[in-house]
């Protein structure tokens, strides 16, 4: 199938307490769960592997800090436009937004059901934080490929 892809999700450190349902309940509905972990304790240059596409800009050292040392769960999912799928599924990458939509929509968006109540990239900005989104995906087969090497290698090993 051509539209057959993999993507890779990061349920982010400040949403752990969720990771059993985003990773095996919402996320499920839209893509098939191939492999899963925890990272106990993200070093720092995994981290900084995944978003060196961003080094040098403002944000990155907030990005590094909002993951080292800290616990996430990683999971790859396939299926066909999985990725859009998951990202459609996720939500606006600004929880504020994603709860706009789905209360303008009556759609469930996975940022809208966990995020804090009050966060929003604006009120991060402010705090001069990396926004808590609750999940990180990829955004495309290349951005995929390239993160499941980062924090999944074995997947490709199968």
């Amino acid at each position: 199938m051509d539209n057959w892809e993999r993507t890779l999700v990061i349920v982010k450190p400040h949403a752990m307490q969720h990771a059993g349902l985003i990773i095996n309940q919402q996320l499920t509905q839209v893509g098939c769960l191939k492999l899963e972990r925890v990272v106990e304790t993200v070093p720092r240059d995994l981290v900084a592997r995944h978003y060196a596409v961003h080094d040098g800009k403002p944000f990155y050292p907030l990005l590094i800090e909002q993951f080292e040392g800290r616990r996430v769960h990683v999971a790859v999912y396939e299926g066909p436009d999985v990725i859009k799928n998951i990202r459609d599924r996720l939500g606006p990458t600004d929880p504020a937004k994603a709860r706009q939509l789905a209360r303008e929509t009556g759609r469930s968006f996975v940022r809208a059901i966990y995020s804090d109540p009050e966060e929003s990239m604006e009120r991060a900005k402010r705090e001069n934080r990396a926004t808590n989104n609750v999940a990180h995906a990829s955004d495309s087969k290349e951005s995929a490929d390239h993160e499941i090497g980062i924090w999944l290698p074995s997947y490709f090993q199968r």
